[in-house]
């Protein structure tokens, strides 16, 4: 199921237009991702729960040199929090 799915089924089931569901969906992934990054859980019983984790820097071996070297997403990752 894609996006356009789940507001086509959220407008028909709750009597909304497409534009209404498609508000109401941005509302809710907003609401989510602003508690995640304040490092909240948002926990929802039945379905799951949304919640940041940190996870250490990996060293990956370059294939060419096989010297040891830290991967760019978890640069990226550092610049984030900086």
């Amino acid at each position: 199921m894609n996006r356009a799915e789940l507001v086509e089924i959220l407008a028909s089931r709750n009597d909304l237009s497409k534009t209404a569901a498609n508000a109401v969906l941005e509302t809710l992934i907003d609401t989510i991702q602003t508690a995640v990054k304040k490092g909240d859980a948002m926990q929802f019983v039945g379905f799951g729960t949304f919640k940041s984790a940190k996870r250490a820097a990996r060293t990956r071996q370059s294939r060419l040199s096989r010297a040891g070297v830290r991967s760019a997403r978890d640069d990226q990752r550092r610049r984030e929090r900086a």
